[in-house]
């Protein structure tokens, strides 16, 4: 079966402006490249950032127009709404070979605990590419673990860099931090639990050991919390030893003799060593855990394979199925072996193979990029032998390729370059942390952007006035 291709005609407003807002500041710094990122301060802070996280950050922040911003913001909300109506229709559905295509995938879904669950708790960074000027969904990364938020420590300065910029004078920036609104949302949620007597007390667990860094982060997020609306009572506190972490038989976390009413384990592979022990407090109403069961299952890949389902789209609204054609590439479990395509029942291999660069395969569960296949990245003989492999492999997933719309950007050094971005919105709760980007240049070998292979992260700002030259 050959898919039709489909002429694109024009762009929409939200790439137009994109794309000639970032010209417009490319313009800018190519014209002072004598004068770029000499600020030793920004240097100073820019080299600690890459060494630290082991990241290369671009020089610059991106600009996004408010309108722009907005967009995104309304996009996020209706994300967020269909994922908790998703799982709770899960539940509802008996079909004999809907639950054996995603197997295990349901097995986790079913943990999921929607009467505990409420979109406050929602925590997750959602990453998404423009498409021909079409926002297209790529993953949202749930829980704790997200990366990106490492920026905030350094928006500042990079801000900074930008205003020194000759000519950015009619600039007017704002920045969305991050690391304030994720530990707002922890505070609000942290006034909803349910048990007794509440410390207010905040423990992030980030890996290594306790040195001047941790030390930094602790006081900037302990100054954060205190000046929270919803700040009551307790104190934040890194951890850096899971075995420090202790619970009652009631399932009350402690940290080192205090009682702990939020946990925030930054550090993805240390979750698992006590993770029932936090599931377990966090379904009492004891713990405010953003790695609960159901965030788990957002951050699943295979999530947005329900989007697609038929039988999800028949007890969903009608606009939420057309939001979901417009936003979410078809994906599709590679579990069953017949796939429905375009109205039209086909093999999944010879779909596969006869529509090569027009699909990508993914692990549901990976991480940093890993366990992608590209299709117009690989030779014929490679992927007609890596869809034998996976097909019937119901971790794994296709997804249709979206092309990303290409941008200019500062990089690391300082020089703009033609670029691919994946854009990243932060969501906690209903609140909107901010953003940033990762890119590669647009003449890359390969197309998977992730800063564990290469790609720069830059800061994403909203600008409240359009530039002038």
């Amino acid at each position: 079966m050959k898919i039709t291709e489909n002429a694109v005609n024009s762009k929409s407003q939200l790439t137009d402006r994109l794309s000639l807002h970032k010209a417009m500041l490319a313009n800018i710094i190519q014209h002072h490249q004598s004068s770029l990122f000499q600020n030793s301060e920004v240097l100073t802070s820019k080299s600690d950032a890459e060494n630290t996280f082991g990241f290369k950050v671009g020089c610059y922040p991106i600009l996004m127009e408010s309108s722009e911003i907005n967009e995104v913001l309304v996009f996020n909300d209706i994300l967020t709404s269909i994922c908790y109506k998703v799982i709770a229709i899960i539940s509802e559905i008996t079909d004999s070979e809907f639950r054996q295509k995603y197997g295990m995938f349901l097995t986790e879904l079913t943990k999921c605990h929607c009467d505990k669950f409420s979109v406050e708790d929602f925590m997750g960074r959602v990453d998404f590419i423009l498409s021909d000027g079409q926002i297209k969904l790529l993953e949202i990364n749930s829980g704790s673990s997200i990366g990106g938020w490492e920026l905030d420590f350094i928006h500042s300065t990079l801000i900074q860099a930008l205003n020194n910029l000759p000519n950015t004078r009619n600039i007017v920036l704002r920045y969305h931090p991050t690391l304030k609104v994720l530990v707002e949302c922890i505070a609000s949620r942290i006034k909803q639990l349910s048990k007794s007597q509440k410390t207010g007390n905040i423990v992030f667990h980030i890996a290594g050991s306790k040195d001047n860094f941790s030390n930094f982060i602790e006081h900037h997020l302990r100054e954060i919390y205190q000046a929270c609306s919803d700040y009551v009572s307790g104190d934040i506190y890194i951890c850096n030893n899971p075995d420090e972490l202790t619970f009652t038989k009631d399932n009350i976390l402690f940290f080192k003799e205090k009682s702990v009413d939020a946990i925030i384990m930054a550090d993805y592979y240390s979750q698992s060593k006590k993770e029932q022990a936090f599931q377990d407090a966090y379904l009492a109403g004891n713990l405010v855990y953003p790695d609960n069961y159901t965030n788990e299952c957002f951050g699943n890949k295979l999530f947005l394979a329900l989007f697609c389902e038929p039988l999800i789209h028949e007890r969903l609204e009608t606009s939420e199925v057309e939001w979901i054609h417009r936003y979410v590439p078809w994906t599709m479990s590679l579990k069953n072996p017949i796939a429905r395509y375009q109205k039209t029942t086909v093999s999944l291999k010879t779909l596969l193979v006869e529509n090569q660069t027009r699909f990508v395969l993914k692990k549901g569960v990976s991480l940093k990029g890993n366990d992608v296949y590209i299709g117009n990245e690989m030779s014929v003989q490679n992927w007609s032998r890596k869809v034998n492999e996976l097909v019937g492999n119901g971790e794994w997933l296709m997804q249709e390729y979206c092309s990303a719309d290409v941008i200019e950007a500062a990089m690391s050094c300082g020089q703009v370059k033609s670029c691919i971005p994946v854009w990243a919105s932060f969501n906690f709760g209903t609140r909107f942390g901010g953003m940033f980007a990762r890119s590669i240049p647009a003449q890359s070998e390969s197309y998977i952007v992730n800063a564990a292979q290469g790609a720069i992260l830059n800061l994403v700002c909203e600008s409240k006035k359009r530039i002038s030259i």
